[in-house]
C-alpha cells in the first residue's frame, strides 16, 4: 500500500490515480468539508478535528484522539487491497502527514520521506502507530 498526504486543493481538483483508490479528509469541522466526486475513489473517511498536538484548556477544539485513530484503522483495513490511500488535509503537510507517516511505518517499516519532507503532526503520528499496534497485538492473541 502506497500512503500519499496531499494538500486539500490537491483532493478537490483532481482525480487521485488512474486505478482505485480510498481518500481519508481532514478537515477542521464539518462544514469545511471537500468535494471529491471522482471514478476511481471508491469512499472517503471524513474526519473532523484542529491542527493541534494537544488540548488547549478552556477551548473547545477538536484533536485527534484514540477514537479518530480506530476509525482511520478500520478504514484501512476494509481497503488494504488497494494501491494507494490518500490522506487529506488543508495543506497536506502536518495531519495527513503524521498519519500516513504512522500508516506507512506500520505496513512498510518507513516514516522517513514524511519527517524529511513534511512537519508531522507527533500527536496524530503517536495514536495512529499506538492504534495500529495494540490493534496487531490483540489480532495475536
Amino acid at each position: 500500500m502506497h500512503f500519499i498526504n496531499i494538500p486539500q486543493i490537491a483532493a478537490e481538483r483532481q482525480e487521485l490515480a488512474q486505478e482505485p483508490y480510498v481518500l481519508i479528509s481532514i478537515t477542521d469541522k464539518e462544514s469545511d468539508k471537500i468535494s471529491h466526486d471522482f471514478p476511481n475513489c471508491k469512499d472517503i473517511l471524513r474526519l473532523y478535528f484542529y491542527d493541534l498536538e494537544e488540548t488547549i484548556e478552556g477551548y473547545d477544539y477538536n484533536v485527534f484522539t484514540k477514537e479518530i485513530a480506530a476509525l482511520v484503522r478500520e478504514f484501512i483495513e476494509k481497503y488494504k487491497q488497494l494501491k494507494f490511500i490518500f490522506v487529506q488535509c488543508h495543506a497536506g503537510i502536518s495531519r495527513s502527514a503524521g498519519i500516513a507517516a504512522a500508516l506507512n511505518k506500520f505496513y512498510n517499516g518507513k516514516d522517513k520521506f514524511y519527517f524529511d519532507k513534511y512537519l508531522p503532526n507527533k500527536l496524530c503520528y503517536r495514536l495512529m502507530l499506538e492504534e495500529l499496534q495494540f490493534y496487531n497485538l490483540k489480532a495475536l492473541e
